[in-house]
């Protein structure tokens, strides 16, 4: 009985070890910056921008570039085109190998997705502040097929002068 107490606690042990060594793993080498919808990380020489999804399912992970100089010009390129961009059009942007929408659904915020604007403008009509008391419902009955982000213009600022440190 003793050595099966100690098996299975070293088993536990183990699992928990390991659980561990993944979530530092998935988190990057160095968090640069943390906020509730977003993580700027610097893995293995790559800038990544990680984006919480609005229904938290998977994140939307945006590679920056492969150094500072091509990361800041990614942050820079997002400000330049949330200043120009229009309401409720989408503005594919290529980062690394995947393309992203960019949805500006009002003056200050980026809804960032691999769906199609009309995508990412419905799923903000759900999120807006009188109906996110029915946020918990809508993760429980709708399957969204596709990850939606959000970044705002104050977040960007704040990654670019992250970035510059």
């Amino acid at each position: 009985m003793k050595k099966f107490f100690v098996m299975l606690m070293l088993g536990m042990l183990t699992l928990g070890a390991q659980a561990q060594m993944s979530v530092s793993s998935r988190a990057g080498s160095n968090v640069i910056d943390q906020r509730d919808n977003y993580m700027l990380t610097l893995n293995g020489g790559s800038y990544q921008l990680i984006a919480q999804d609005y229904f938290g399912g998977k994140e939307i992970v945006i590679e920056l570039g492969d150094n500072q100089n091509n990361a800041l010009a990614s942050i820079l390129q997002m400000q330049a085109l949330l200043k120009s961009a229009k309401k409720g059009v989408a503005n594919p942007v290529k980062f690394g190998y995947k393309t992203y929408n960019m949805v500006k659904p009002n003056g200050n915020l980026f809804l960032i997705s691999e769906g199609d604007a009309d995508y990412c403008m419905a799923t903000f009509t759900l999120l807006v502040p009188g109906l996110k008391k029915y946020s918990a419902f809508l993760k429980d009955v709708t399957r969204m097929p596709y990850s939606v982000g959000n970044i705002s213009k104050s977040d960007l600022q704040r990654m670019q002068k992250k970035i510059l440190k």
